[in-house]
């Protein structure tokens, strides 16, 4: 699932060639999606997200895919919906009504890649990615149809509010030189995921900033090949 801070955006950023390439290199179908963006885009876009997952389920034949075997990823805004599509299977209000209404948006795993995983504690960050400790929302206010901070849409809207004991596993990758979503955000998932004894892994990559792939952040190389460890986490948790 793309990112674009909810308002931008496309299934056919470089990022996402990238990230589908090596999956299918690697033996799984890989599907890139679109969705809703902009002011009031909430719940359309989570509810077209899960209806991705949906329309994989109703074209298993046709396109090769197990469906007792679907995983979610995204980055940045694409991050936080993919963790709020394995987090809400069958909260009402959060699961579309059609147009596949027998078919289910569970997932067995989930890949946040610096996504914001809770709305209320985000913070802004110097240009080097520090946090400052002043909080921000954000396009959130437009994009959620929120007043303010106080409006419970917004805590509804963020991932670590869902998190139970048989949520789903859960990567989380993020780079510590993030400028766009601070790695406290990552961190923060990992401490509620532990609490409630979910299956995680937590990396975070020093000198990075926002919108890194598996092999490369922009036109740089990463530190560190993230392949394996993503190849792995599938490996285990599609099973």
């Amino acid at each position: 699932i793309h990112g674009g801070g909810w308002t931008g955006g496309t299934k056919s950023e470089a990022r996402a060639k990238e990230i589908c390439t090596t999956l299918a290199e690697a033996g799984y179908v890989a599907v890139s999606i679109d969705y809703k963006l902009g002011n009031g885009a909430w719940p359309q876009n989570l509810h077209d997200c899960k209806n991705a997952v949906r329309f994989l389920r109703a074209n298993a034949e046709r396109f090769g895919v197990d469906p007792q075997r679907i995983a979610v990823a995204g980055g940045s805004a694409g991050g936080h919906l993919a963790l709020m599509v394995a987090f809400t299977t069958g909260q009402a209000g959060l699961e579309p009504a059609a147009p596949y209404p027998t078919f289910t948006s569970e997932v067995d795993c989930v890949i946040n890649m610096y996504g914001i995983t809770n709305i209320l504690t985000r913070q802004t960050t110097t240009p080097e990615g520090k946090p400052t400790g002043e909080r921000t929302l954000g396009t959130a206010l437009r994009v959620f149809g929120a007043a303010d901070a106080a409006a419970p849409v917004l805590r509804v809207g963020s991932p670590v509010t869902h998190v139970r004991s048989d949520s789903p596993p859960v990567l989380i990758l993020h780079g510590r030189a993030d400028a766009t979503v601070d790695y406290l955000q990552a961190e923060e998932l990992a401490w509620v995921l532990a609490r409630e004894k979910v299956p995680h892994e937590l990396i975070i990559l020093d000198g990075v900033g926002h919108t890194f792939a598996f092999q490369t952040w922009g036109k740089k190389k990463l530190s560190r090949d993230l392949r394996p460890t993503v190849l792995a986490f599938l490996e285990r948790h599609l099973k």
